[in-house]
């Protein structure tokens, strides 16, 4: 199956918007592509889970050289909605989320969700965050889940409800999260 790249967040809370930024700026130069594929992706979990799935979902192929290879680009405004996109059959699979952090907002995090010790502490603008969602896969579905689950992760300093747009440092930091998503998803 194809890998997989969800953008995750909510573009009414400010930065937290970041992961859908990168995701939709990846739709936009795959579907520029010479030789990309545009498909429409509909899933029974998609629907039932209350995701917004936009359509068209860009499926970039590989050069002709590598084989043909195709990576689904999903939108997710909640983690729980991880759970049903780890487990149906995608791998690798990239999260794209914004991060709490203490540090300078702006910085790409890349984070392995299979051997990161240090992942379990990331702070999420979410009521469940993402490596909890990810264990909830593991746990409930454990032969299903995919064997290659990254994060590129946005570090931001709040979720500002209600506002709208991205901050400066977080929008400067969108085509490197884009670059390294991608790259990531490519290693299939």
């Amino acid at each position: 199956m194809a890998a997989r790249i969800v953008g995750l967040g909510q573009e009414w809370a400010g930065d937290d918007g970041a992961g859908l930024a990168v995701l939709r700026s990846l739709r936009a130069a795959l579907s520029t592509l010479p030789h990309s594929i545009v498909e429409e992706w509909h899933g029974p979990a998609a629907h039932s889970a209350g995701m917004k799935m936009l359509s068209p979902v860009g499926r970039a192929a590989v050069p002709a050289c590598c084989g043909e290879a195709s990576i689904d680009l999903v939108e997710a405004a909640d983690p729980t909605q991880l759970v049903s996109l780890l487990t149906d059959g995608a791998d690798p699979v990239v999260i794209i989320d914004a991060v709490l952090d203490q540090g300078p907002a702006g910085r790409v995090l890349l984070i392995d969700a299979g051997s990161d010790p240090n992942s379990t502490h990331l702070l999420s603008t979410h009521g469940l965050g993402v490596m909890e969602a990810i264990e909830l896969a593991r746990i409930a579905h454990p032969k299903e889940v995919a064997q290659r689950i990254f994060i590129v992760g946005i570090t931001i300093q709040s979720a500002n409800r209600g506002g709208t747009g991205l901050s400066p440092a977080v929008a400067a930091a969108l085509p490197i999260a884009a670059a390294q998503a991608l790259k990531l998803a490519e290693s299939a």
